[in-house]
């Protein structure tokens, strides 16, 4: 075969398979856009849960994104592995700054942490020794004002009406002297 032949055919063949990585590298997957998170109401608290298969060894990193209506406590719950293998795993919440704002280490809750309204984004990302899976949750606790027992509001009207009966008796009694 001509060596310039041979040469124009390889690349040719160099070039085809650029063309083919980069399509597979388009295609959404792993490493595609963050995935939306769904809460789900309970009273003044709301939960979302997350998980996702590791379909081979090696790091990896998902992302998630939410919105956080009003100030509101966040805590990420059971970030832990439902099947094979991880060397390490965590789960870590930025603004969009972005902002580390709260993280979760393997196998441990987070501790509640306010945040304000805006968006969000949870980053999972750990290694996996092989395929598995991951799963977690995020609870948001919007803080709710306490509302006064109604004794309270008699035992206010009680102390003005006092008021009023004590400040009545001072002038009485400045009018006779």
């Amino acid at each position: 075969m001509d060596p310039r032949r041979h040469l124009l055919r390889n690349a040719w063949i160099t070039l085809l398979a650029s063309l083919a990585f980069a399509a597979v590298l388009a295609l959404p997957g792993r490493a595609g856009a963050a995935t939306p998170l769904t809460f789900v109401p309970s009273g003044p608290t709301q939960t979302a849960s997350w998980y996702s298969a590791v379909p081979a060894a090696g790091v990896f990193s998902d992302d998630y994104t939410f919105t956080v209506g009003s100030t509101s406590q966040i805590t990420l719950q059971d970030v832990g592995t439902w099947f094979g293998g991880f060397s390490s795993l965590n789960a870590q919440v930025f603004n969009s700054t972005p902002t580390l704002m709260v993280t979760a280490p393997w196998l441990t809750n987070s501790t509640p942490t306010s945040l304000v309204a805006g968006n969000y984004t949870l980053n999972v990302s750990g290694t996996a020794l092989y395929a598995g899976g991951y799963s977690g949750s995020v609870t948001l606790s919007t803080a709710t004002a306490p509302i006064p027992e109604p004794e309270t509001y008699a035992m206010m009207l009680a102390g003005l009406g006092l008021m009023g009966y004590v400040a009545r008796r001072r002038k009485q009694g400045r009018a006779l002297a």
